[in-house]
């Protein structure tokens, strides 16, 4: 069993993705603040081996942006704390079908040394992919971020897109 498993996988073509864009919704309370960032962040090897693709990717959350200079130095320092060592980096593993179309997966993202299960949707045309998912920041033991009274819901809306940086 473990001889076929190593041979699917030596078998496998592997595309490295770099430079990809890793962006986020979180929504405040009251609902009207609604925050989003993004950055051209993400960087690993996704392997495909018939018409599974297996996924292990890095995003250096310090290329993160939210367009406003003061709050990303406080999501970076404050509640991501990237300047401690491990937390620099969100992890993604993770397998879907890659099929053209709107398909399942899962996975796990390690985020600020916590190590959770996620799943989602992803829409595969061709080489451009598009992951979704939620994710709790209470779960990765972040603290739910507030200022001048008006606090950020505990979860947010994650998306991945590789726009064809498969390479």
């Amino acid at each position: 069993m473990i001889f076929l498993l190593l041979l699917r996988l030596a078998l496998a073509e592997t595309y490295n993705v770099t430079d990809s864009k890793v962006s986020f919704l979180a929504v405040g309370k009251p609902a009207m603040v609604k925050i989003r960032g993004e950055g051209k962040c993400l960087s690993g090897t996704f392997k495909l081996s018939g018409k599974e693709m297996l996924i292990s990717a890095d995003c250096d959350l310090n290329k993160l942006s939210t367009g406003i200079d003061m709050r990303d130095g406080h999501m970076k320092e404050k509640y991501l704390e990237t300047g401690k060592p491990g937390y620099a980096l969100a992890h993604f593993e993770g397998s879907v079908l890659y099929k053209d179309g709107k398909n399942p997966f899962q996975g796990k993202m390690k985020l600020h040394g916590e190590e959770r299960p996620i799943t989602g949707e992803v829409t595969v045309k061709g080489t451009n992919m598009v992951f979704e998912w939620k994710s709790k920041v209470s779960d990765h033991k972040i603290a739910i971020p507030e200022y001048l009274g008006v606090k950020v819901a505990d979860e947010v809306t994650v998306t991945v897109t590789t726009d064809g940086a498969l390479q």
